[in-house]
C-alpha cells in the first residue's frame, strides 16, 4: 500500500499508510476490522501495532442512518464470520498505550477513546450504550463508565467507575490495562491500571447478558474540531480461545458462523460438547 505524508492542525507531519472503512488489518497475528469516514487522515498504520486516529468536523461514519464521528478498529475481527464476539461470563483483558495529541481541549458532549461494545446483532433487545467505555465530556478529564440492564431490557443502570479530576496530559503516552467479566449478575467485574496504579475496581452487574468486542479510536457527538490520539502494543486476552472446527452458536444477520470459544488446553483448543446440539452446527459443515 502506499505511504502517506500528511499535514493536519494537530501535528506537524505523520507518516503512515491510510486505512478505510471496512478494510481488514492484523495486529499480534489477529485481524481487524476498520470503520471511519474514508478519509485519508481517518486511520493511519504507522507500524506493527501503532495506529493514528483522527476526527475532523464533518467525518462521519456511513452507516446506515448513522449522524456520530467514528475513526476506530475493532477486533479481532475474522472475516469468515464477520466478528469476533466474548461471551458474557468470560474473563477477559486488554493492554494498549494512548495518546492523545497536543491541541485545543476536547469540546464534543461526548466523545470514546475506548471501549468495550456489546454483540453488533440488531436482534438483539439491549442498550445502545457501550457495557464499558473511556469518554471525555466536553473536556479533556477522563471518565470511565460502566452500564448493567436485565438480558432482553433496555431499561439500563449507568455507572461512573472513575472520575479523573485533572486533564489528561496531552502528547504522552499512558499505558493502561482492563480486565473484566461482562455478567449482568453479581459475577461481573472491571478492574482499570492506568501507569500501573488500579484506579477502577469494581464488582457487579456489568454489560446485558450479551458477548462483548473490543473497539479503540475516537467516537463522538458531531463537533466543530479535529482530534487526534495515538494506541500502540495492543493486547487482547481472554480465558478461552477458537478453534477449528468447533461448535457454531448461531449465525449473524449476515449469515456469518458466530462461534463459541472453548477452553486452551497448553496453547491448543479442545472443543467441548455444546449443551444444545439441535442448535449447533459445526464450521466444516458450512463449507
Amino acid at each position: 500500500m502506499a505511504t502517506l505524508i500528511l499535514t493536519t492542525t494537530t501535528t506537524a507531519v505523520t507518516q503512515g499508510t491510510p486505512l478505510f472503512d471496512q478494510e481488514h488489518i492484523t495486529i499480534a497475528g489477529r485481524t481487524w476490522g476498520v470503520e471511519n469516514a474514508n478519509q485519508p487522515w481517518s486511520t493511519n498504520e504507522l507500524g506493527p501495532n501503532d495506529f493514528r486516529f483522527e476526527l475532523r468536523s464533518g467525518d462521519i461514519w456511513p452507516n446506515p442512518g448513522g449522524f456520530t464521528g467514528r475513526t476506530e478498529i475493532f477486533g479481532a475481527y475474522w472475516e469468515i464470520y464477520g466478528g469476533y464476539l466474548i461471551p458474557p461470563g468470560t474473563t477477559v483483558s486488554v493492554c494498549y498505550d494512548f495518546m492523545l495529541e497536543p491541541g485545543d481541549a476536547n469540546i464534543a458532549p461526548w466523545l470514546v477513546i475506548g471501549q468495550w461494545h456489546s454483540d453488533f446483532n440488531p436482534a438483539i433487545t439491549q442498550p445502545v450504550h457501550p457495557p464499558l467505555a473511556i469518554y471525555m465530556f466536553g473536556n479533556d478529564q477522563i471518565q470511565i463508565g460502566g452500564v448493567y440492564a436485565a438480558t432482553g431490557s433496555t431499561d439500563e443502570t449507568d455507572l461512573t467507575l472513575y472520575a479523573d479530576p485533572n486533564p489528561l496530559e496531552r502528547g504522552r503516552f499512558y499505558s493502561l490495562k482492563i480486565v473484566a467479566n461482562f455478567q449482568n449478575d453479581e459475577t461481573g467485574f472491571a478492574q482499570v491500571w492506568r501507569d500501573g496504579i488500579q484506579i477502577v475496581d469494581y464488582s457487579g452487574p456489568l454489560g446485558y447478558g450479551q458477548a462483548v468486542y473490543w473497539k479503540e479510536g475516537i467516537y463522538r457527538y458531531p463537533t466543530n474540531q479535529t482530534i487526534a490520539a495515538r494506541y500502540q502494543n495492543t493486547i487482547l486476552t481472554s480465558d478461552l480461545c477458537f478453534a477449528e472446527g468447533m461448535p457454531v452458536l448461531r449465525l449473524d444477520d449476515y449469515g456469518n458462523p458466530v462461534f463459541l470459544l472453548v477452553p486452551c488446553n497448553d496453547g491448543a483448543a479442545t472443543v467441548v460438547a455444546p449443551e444444545r446440539p439441535d442448535t449447533v452446527r459445526v464450521l466444516r459443515e458450512l463449507r
